[in-house]
C-alpha cells in the first residue's frame, strides 16, 4: 500500500502597538509520499520521501526594516514494519526506517529599504528510528494507525551557517553531533504522536 500526506498553512497578521506596525507573512507547503509492499506475512517493507517549501515576512514600520526568509527541504529514505495481529481489525506493529534530510534557508535583513545582512542555512540530517504503532483497519483498503515517534531514534546532524552583507563581516560557522534517545530520555511515551492512513492496494 501507499500513502501521500500534503501540509500547508498561510498566515497573514497585522498588529500594531506604540505606532509601531507588525506585519508577518508565513507560508508553508510539505509533501510526504511512501509506498509499501508486503514481503511477507504481516512484513512491509517500502520507501518515503518528503520535500517542502517555506517562505516568511516580518515588517516593522516604525524601524523601516523587514526581514524576508525563504527555504526549502527534501529527503528520504526506507522502513521495514512488523505486524503483530490482535484481531481481524487490530493490530500493533513495529516501525523501523532510516533515512536523509537536507535543507536550506536564506534569510535578508533590510533597514531603510536596504539589505544589511544575509544569512543561509543549510543542514543535513541522517538517522533511524524505532515507532511502535497501534492500527485500526476501517475496511479491506484503509489502515489507520497512532504512531509513537519519540520510542527510540540515534542520528547524525551537520549543519553550516554563512553571513554576509554590506554592513557584516563575512563569516562562517559549522556544526555537527551524533544524538541517541529512548522514551526514557523524554520521560514520556506520547509526546510525539502522528496519526496516518494508508491505502491498501
Amino acid at each position: 500500500g501507499g500513502s501521500v500526506s500534503l501540509g500547508f498553512s498561510a498566515i497573514n497578521d497585522s498588529t500594531q502597538a506604540g505606532g509601531n506596525e507588525v506585519t508577518i507573512r508565513n507560508f508553508s507547503v510539505n509533501l510526504s509520499p511512501s509506498f509499501g509492499k508486503a514481503i511477507k506475512p504481516d512484513l512491509v517493507f517500502g520507501y518515503f520521501g518528503s520535500v517542502g517549501f517555506t517562505s516568511s515576512q516580518l515588517e516593522q514600520s516604525q524601524y523601516f526594516s523587514k526581514n524576508k526568509s525563504n527555504g526549502y527541504q527534501f529527503g528520504g529514505g526506507l522502513f521495514l514494519e512488523k505486524f503483530f495481529p490482535i484481531s481481524n481489525r487490530i493490530a500493533i506493529s513495529g516501525h523501523l526506517s532510516g533515512g536523509a534530510n537536507y535543507s536550506k534557508s536564506t534569510s535578508k535583513f533590510f533597514a531603510q529599504n536596504v539589505e544589511t545582512q544575509t544569512n543561509t542555512t543549510k543542514n543535513l540530517n541522517i538517522g533511524i528510528s524505532l515507532a511502535p504503532s497501534l492500527n485500526f483497519k476501517l475496511s479491506q483498503k484503509i489502515l489507520v494507525g497512532l504512531y509513537a515517534n519519540d520510542f527510540a531514534s540515534i542520528g547524525f546532524a551537520k549543519g553550516t551557517v554563512e553571513r554576509s552583507g554590506p554592513n557584516t563581516n563575512p563569516s562562517k560557522s559549522e556544526h555537527s553531533n551524533f544524538s541517541a534517545s529512548t522514551v526514557f530520555n523524554y520521560g514520556k511515551l506520547l509526546q510525539d504522536v502522528s496519526f496516518s492512513f494508508r491505502f491498501l492496494l
